[in-house]
């Protein structure tokens, strides 16, 4: 993988079809529901807050008139009347607005300045005239009108000339606020653009990200060959402290599993064989992708056909391999460490596997700095003698996109083989660190995109389709397969897998 193979990798990532953009939103909305939910509440109650802290209730008491002229007119005096209804309604703001009649109006109340909002308006072809008030109490409110309806006549006299104002009804003193206190609306409306905020975060998450999810992004995105794929396999819940073992030799392993570990046991046997590998290991860009399992069934797959096969557990941050296999192991236990210190034999941490031609070297005491340990001619020594005790070795190396290990491990190595767990790590992190794996001149077998599962928009790996929902693995893979009994097409695609095994093995 060189330079411009990266490159291809790096533009490919940017590549997105809608069913991608549909599958990461919704997988953004179920990781992060909780955090919407809290978003949409917080903003939705601050605008409630804030509407019921600035809510000023205000009170309308209002009038309407009829109004006439005084003196005689020979005929008509409707017209009159609705003339100068009209005059009154398009001259009144100008007579508010010259302060006037705020100044008769205070003064008759004994106020300094009146704060209530006043309204005057002549409803069309009538001499109909409605007069408002509008203020904070009510009662004031009320006592303006009244003061507005006694002096209004006297300060338009001389624009308009002498009228009488007839009272038809009045509101009197208002008992309610006009602006009713419902803070509902305000609270929607934060709701609403909380909503809106969210959505643009699941179109950002959505569009940014950028992972593995199918075996062709391998060739689209990195320039690499994936090499099969392993589902998801979980189990119902047991009793605490109880887990199932994701392994071959479980009889609760569902039969997709079984299936996927089988093909990918013949495509790795193929590429030993024309390869001339022996030595192998397994490794991942981050933790938490499964590589450890993997190695594990793809041991006891080899194993299964009665291939001498030694499983080596070189991670010595993170040793794992013995609870992968339900391996209850002393603290004082001597393994892989203690070989490479010189302080074990090789036959001493040899541990055979039940009644299978597997057998494991497991790790011991965890420790920090292993680079210089690694880096020992005793590392090589132990790899060559264990090369010449089994017909495949397989190393289980940590994440070799965060530590030097895997690459340190490579030089005495035949073959790696990358574990991607789908959509769990950025594309572009994936390919770092398979380019620095590539680097240190291994043979790089090939990727496995492990915990397939078929998505909303049906990604998945085609084992999927034999799933039935068990519940949360307690081993962390989710959610696995129910049927124990094969159909019969599952039947015929297991035969068709033998007889495909079988003409390998024979040439």
């Amino acid at each position: 993988m060189d330079k411009a193979a990266r490159e291809y990798g790096r533009k490919t990532t940017g590549i997105f079809d809608v069913s991608i953009l549909i599958e990461n939103a919704w997988k953004g909305f179920k990781q992060y529901w909780w955090i919407f939910l809290i978003i949409i509440s917080l903003y939705s109650s601050a605008l409630y807050v804030k509407a019921r802290m600035e809510y000023q209730p205000y009170y309308k008491a209002s009038s309407t008139f009829v109004i006439s002229l005084n003196q005689a007119v020979s005929y008509s005096s409707e017209y009159y009347d609705n003339a100068t209804a009209f005059q009154m309604g398009q001259t009144f703001p100008y007579i508010l607005n010259s302060g006037v009649l705020q100044e008769v109006v205070a003064s008759d109340l004994g106020l300094d300045y009146i704060s209530e909002t006043i309204t005057a308006e002549a409803m069309e072809d009538s001499n109909l005239f409605e007069l408002s008030v509008t203020g904070s109490n009510p009662q004031q409110a009320y006592d303006v009108l009244q003061s507005v309806i006694k002096n209004y006549p006297s300060v338009a006299e001389f624009v308009i000339g002498d009228t009488q104002l007839h009272v038809l009804d009045e509101t009197g003193v208002p008992e309610e606020p006009e602006n009713e206190a419902n803070f509902m609306p305000e609270a929607k409306k934060g709701a609403q653009i909380a909503i809106l905020i969210c959505l643009l975060i699941l179109a950002v998450y959505a569009t940014t990200r950028n992972t593995i999810r199918k075996e062709e992004d391998f060739k689209r995105m990195l320039n690499i060959r994936c090499i099969g794929s392993m589902p998801m396999a979980g189990f119902k819940k047991r009793s605490a402290g109880e887990q199932e073992l994701v392994l071959l030799d479980n009889k609760k392993i569902p039969p997709g599993f079984l299936e996927a570990t089988r093909t990918l046991r013949t495509r790795i046997m193929r590429e030993c064989r024309e390869k001339q590998l022996k030595t192998f290991l397994i490794t991942s860009s981050v933790p938490g992708e499964g590589k450890s399992t993997v190695a594990a069934n793809i041991a006891l797959s080899l194993a299964q056909k009665e291939k001498k096969v030694l499983l080596i557990d070189a991670d010595m941050r993170n040793p794992s391999l013995a609870k992968t296999f339900g391996i209850k192991r002393n603290k004082d236990a001597n393994g892989f460490r203690e070989v490479v210190m010189g302080k074990a034999e090789l036959s001493e941490v040899i541990c055979p596997y039940k009644n299978t031609t597997l057998s494991l070297i497991l790790g011991s005491t965890p420790m920090e700095s292993t680079e210089r340990l690694l880096s020992r001619r005793t590392t090589q020594e132990l790899l060559e003698e264990a090369g010449k005790m089994a017909d495949y070795v397989i190393i289980d190396t940590p994440p070799g996109g965060m530590l030097a290990d895997a690459g340190i491990l490579a030089e005495y190595a035949d073959g790696a083989i990358f574990v991607v767990r789908q959509d769990w790590v950025r594309s572009d992190r994936v390919l770092e660190a398979i380019q620095n794996m590539a680097e240190t001149g291994i043979e790089m077998t090939g990727c496995i995109l492990n915990c397939t599962q078929t998505g909303i928009t049906g990604y998945g790996s085609g084992y999927s389709r034999y799933s039935s929902r068990y519940g949360s693995g307690s081993y962390g893979y989710g959610y696995g397969y129910g049927s124990k009994n094969l159909t019969r097409k599952q039947r015929k695609e297991r035969e068709k897998a033998d007889s495909t095994e079988d003409v390998d093995e024979k040439e």
